[in-house]
């Protein structure tokens, strides 16, 4: 009778245990463009916190005299902006650049739900559209 009792115990406690991570947990939101230049990636989490990571990879050719690019993301309540240098020095040819910000708001995309990524390097312009 004693195992019974402390089966049934720890079938409780497994289920308990179960049903509070399962509400516990939180999915994030994953805003995605690509170009032939740019690729980049936001993750939004949705729980209270307001954690946001911006990741930008270039893709193309990069003169080997550059040294950073500016990056601007917006919506219609989102402006973040800067200008990162090369995180790889020992891959000249390459820019990977991850950021992660903590919000103590909700971080929105436009009426759209997209957020728009403008990216300079080398004076030349281009615009992705986060989805």
């Amino acid at each position: 009778m004693i195992k019974i009792k402390n089966i049934g115990v720890l079938l409780i406690f497994s289920i308990t245990f179960c049903l509070v991570s399962a509400c516990s947990y939180s999915s994030d939101k994953v805003y995605k463009a690509e170009s032939d230049n740019w690729k980049a990636t936001l993750r939004v989490s949705d729980n209270d916190q307001g954690n946001v990571k911006l990741r930008i990879e270039h893709l193309g050719v990069i003169n080997q005299n550059t040294q950073s690019f500016k990056y601007e993301l917006v919506s219609d309540h989102e402006h973040i902006e800067g200008t990162e240098e090369n995180t790889q020095p020992n891959q000249p040819d390459k820019f990977l650049y991850e950021r992660g910000l903590t919000r103590s708001s909700d971080f929105l995309p436009n009426e759209n739900g997209e957020f728009r990524l403008k990216l300079n390097m080398n004076g030349e312009t281009e615009e992705l559209i986060l989805k």
